[in-house]
């Protein structure tokens, strides 16, 4: 490590890398290593041809009555309360738009079990509940399994809780069973910019969220208050669906983040694997017999409409905004399951 980083003949001869070629050489190195004559795939046209396949599969599912239907949605983002918006990284998961879609799936006779496929770093704890509970009430009638992405945290994992089995990579990023809150002063800067604020008020604590101020002794008092009953129904979500003690529940919380690996140990999740192996999961708990083929069908994530999609050659203005709009909903969640961050303002 200390010697580091190698130039390629280098790393070949400290046996880090197999071999050195270029790209247009990859082709026939991988034909020769496997004896077999290989022609290249572009992606996209690799896309395109499982698309087909998947409504292909939405076909036979919709005209063959003999053919049970696993549902696979997924969907990733900021946890927030209302519609999905953006697009990529910058995307957020709405709860109202995420449970219509689990309730168009979920009104299907012939889905026999659902998939849920997680990329998240959590986000608003009512968002988060609302989603949980809805995978609870589906789970009553068909079998519900989460299959964890890269990140699957925090709120992410909170909605989690709602299935029957969850379903992690070795090396996801879940756990982070806790809440957090604050907000920022900002009344140094609008003195500094000349801005007033004047506020006619009707309760004690009703300027607790203004960013023109700190938080005083009583309403410091009144937030932790409030983050208690949360933190409590969150750990007391994990004691019951993981089946443990509160005590043991919370010995895994407190916002310490873990690995798939480590999750399965501390029984936080119930599998390693990936999307397959939440499939096969589902397919075993719907009782599907292994001779009978089920069709996977592909749910789209829900998507919102934001000025990316109507602006389409300004992508810096796209991302912005959903940004803002992600940041914007976040702000009138006083309390949020979310990964920790570091925030540096210059």
């Amino acid at each position: 490590i200390d010697n580091g980083p190698y130039m390629t003949d280098i790393a070949q001869d400290n046996a880090l890398i197999d071999g050195v070629c270029y790209e247009t050489q990859l082709e026939e190195n991988i034909s020769i290593l496997l004896q077999a004559d290989l022609s290249l795939v572009k992606a996209g046209n690799l896309v395109r041809k499982l698309n087909i396949l998947n409504k292909l599969r939405s076909l036979i599912g919709k005209f063959g009555s003999n053919y049970p239907v696993i549902a696979v949605v997924s969907d990733s983002g900021m946890i927030t309360l209302g519609e999905s918006k953006g697009s990529g990284p910058v995307k957020s998961m709405g709860s109202e738009s995420l449970n219509k879609l689990l309730d168009k799936v979920s009104s299907d006779r012939k889905v026999r079990a659902l998939v849920l496929r997680v990329l998240s770093p959590g986000g608003s704890a009512v968002a988060s509940d609302l989603i949980c509970k809805k995978l609870e009430e589906i789970s009553q009638t068909r079998p519900v399994v989460i299959s964890m992405s890269d990140v699957a945290a925090s709120g992410g994992y909170l909605l989690s809780l709602g299935a029957d089995k969850i379903v992690a990579d070795s090396m996801t990023i879940t756990g982070s069973i806790g809440v957090v809150s604050g907000k920022f002063n900002l009344g140094g800067l609008y003195n500094k910019l000349g801005i007033t604020k004047d506020y006619v008020v009707k309760a004690k604590n009703a300027l607790m969220f203004t960013s023109s101020k700190d938080f005083s002794e009583d309403e410091e008092a009144k937030l932790l208050e409030i983050m208690e009953f949360y933190y409590t129904k969150f750990v007391g979500r994990v004691s019951d669906s993981r089946k443990m003690g509160f005590e043991q529940a919370e010995s895994f919380s407190k916002g310490r983040v873990w690995t798939g690996n480590q999750a399965k140990e501390n029984g936080l999740v119930d599998e390693l694997g990936t999307i397959q192996t939440a499939i096969n999961i589902a397919k075993e708990k719907a009782e599907i017999s292994e001779t009978s083929m089920p069709v996977v069908k592909f749910y789209c994530e829900p998507r919102g409409v934001s000025i990316a999609s109507l602006v389409k050659d300004s992508s810096v203005l796209g991302s912005l905004n959903n940004i803002f709009a992600a940041l914007n909903s976040l702000t009138k969640e006083k309390v949020l399951t979310i990964m920790p961050y570091d925030i540096d303002i210059r």
